[in-house]
């Protein structure tokens, strides 16, 4: 897939602003920055403002989900891989049919309450707090006994997650997990140092 001068839907890439943020034009005349996760994954073809297609753009959840009707009517939806990871962690954690649910809702590893927000305020908080993910990274917990949480996540490439397991970090023995009310209050605690007002 180009994306020098590529076109998306109703995008056209004018160029590069960073490595995962592209300078586009739609077909209506808008311009916009978007990141490389909503062309790639073909969430993002239009400014969402388009009158070219006679309708608003149909993305949800802060524009990360397409939903649109395939070729024999059915509904769909294409995602980012920011809303891709952020599904994963919570079916970890709480789907226990999930096949990794077993090392990580089963031992007790939790969201923190401001990413799992109803109505799509949990996801909006997740990318306020992790920004965009760049090309070849996943979402990472820094100390793997710890939760889902904005401090203790970051977005890591292979190596790094490989090199960040218990099995690796705590040959002596796993420690105990931090409980979900104490965090929770930590976050709070946390949130008000850094927002007095």
């Amino acid at each position: 897939m180009s994306f020098t001068n590529g076109k998306f839907g109703l995008l056209t890439i004018r160029k590069e602003i960073s490595p995962d943020i592209f300078y586009c034009d739609c077909a209506c005349g808008n311009e916009l920055h978007v990141w490389r996760s909503l062309l790639a994954n073909d969430v993002q073809k239009d400014c969402g403002m388009c009158r070219a297609t006679g309708r608003k753009s149909s993305g949800g959840l802060a524009g990360h989900v397409r939903y649109y009707k395939r070729k024999d009517g059915r509904p769909s939806q294409k995602h980012s891989g920011e809303y891709n990871s952020y599904m994963a962690m919570k079916q970890r954690c709480y789907h226990e049919k999930y096949d990794a649910y077993p090392r990580y809702g089963g031992r007790g590893i939790r969201v923190c309450k401001r990413w799992m927000l109803p109505r799509g305020e949990g996801f909006r908080n997740f990318i306020a707090d992790m920004g965009i993910r760049l090309r070849g990274l996943t979402l990472d917990r820094k100390d793997p006994q710890g939760h889902y949480e904005p401090t203790n996540c970051r977005w890591s490439d292979r190596e790094v997650q490989a090199n960040n397991q218990r099995r690796w970090l705590y040959p002596d023995g796993v420690p105990k997990l931090e409980c979900y009310r104490a965090m929770e209050q930590r976050i709070e605690s946390e949130f008000e140092e850094q927002h007095p007002y």
